[in-house]
């Protein structure tokens, strides 16, 4: 196992406007399927970076608590933008023993030091963070009910793994040790809890106050829940005409909730 490290510079100043052609995206997707695969293929284009940077959705795109981490993904590739590498620069999951096809969104665990990818196929793919390049999922789970999932997030404190199926307004609660490919017996794949008739499109998590973050279908609130009695406890209201929200961001420095939109960002308290 090799760890590939890739060094890449972040410049948004340089990001061209234009949306990528199809022809590039394609051939995007194919150097990311042969990257680290023994043929010195250990590079993908600062170009590739960009095209997916501008398509990949609100949430394939996490952040760490001190927001100095940033990981995000889109196809068949994760990012991992993080200061502290030495390299001081891009590292990725990338290449065929990935299984990654096509994310649909991202986790960042940070206690347990994982980044758990979401696949639009519903199939979740655990991988290391620190062990990195064209590596095999530490465990995967599958589950008929996930197909067509959209967010997830984890929570450590509890080792669980929360899942959002926005289609069938149902969240899903499993362990975050779920492996489908482990022995039979210790697969601990069995769902451990679920939100039934709940219309929300983005999931956060507050794991200090072990709460929920959930944003209204309609756009217009947060509906908040507690993970230690799975009951919801408030809800924040947005203020303003929010439309079109990308993302939800719980903000443990400032105790504040982000909302994002587009290149506009609204902080709220959580209280």
């Amino acid at each position: 196992m090799i760890l590939k490290l890739i060094t890449f510079y972040f410049l948004f100043s340089s990001l061209s406007f234009a949306e990528p052609t199809r022809q590039e995206l394609s051939q995007c997707e194919k150097q990311a399927h042969n990257f680290g695969d023994g043929r010195g293929r250990d590079y993908i284009p600062t170009e590739c970076y960009e095209h997916f940077l501008k398509l990949l959705s609100g949430q394939a795109l996490k952040r760490s608590a001190d927001q100095k981490v940033v990981v995000y993904g889109y196809r068949n590739i994760v990012f991992i933008k993080d200061p502290s590498f030495k390299s001081k620069g891009q590292n990725v999951i990338a290449g065929s023993y990935t299984e990654l096809n096509d994310i649909a969104a991202i986790a960042l665990d940070e206690i347990n030091k994982e980044i758990v990818v979401l696949e639009k196929s519903g199939a979740v793919l655990f991988f290391s963070s620190v062990v990195t390049g064209n590596v095999a999922p530490l465990r995967i789970l599958k589950n008929k009910d996930l197909i067509g999932a959209s967010d997830i997030v984890v929570n450590a404190k509890k080792q669980e793994v929360i899942i959002l199926n926005k289609n069938d307004h149902e969240i899903y609660f499993y362990s975050r040790l779920a492996n489908d490919q482990g022995r039979e017996g210790n697969k601990k794949n069995s769902l451990l809890f679920r939100f039934e008739n709940i219309h929300v499109d983005f999931l956060s998590i507050d794991e200090l106050h072990q709460e929920l973050f959930m944003v209204s279908s309609m756009g217009d609130s947060i509906l908040v829940y507690s993970l230690n009695s799975k009951l919801p406890v408030r809800k924040i209201t947005i203020p303003g005409n929010v439309k079109a929200i990308g993302r939800i961001e719980y903000l443990a420095s400032s105790d504040e909730v982000k909302i994002v939109r587009g290149s506009v960002e609204l902080k709220i308290p959580r209280q």
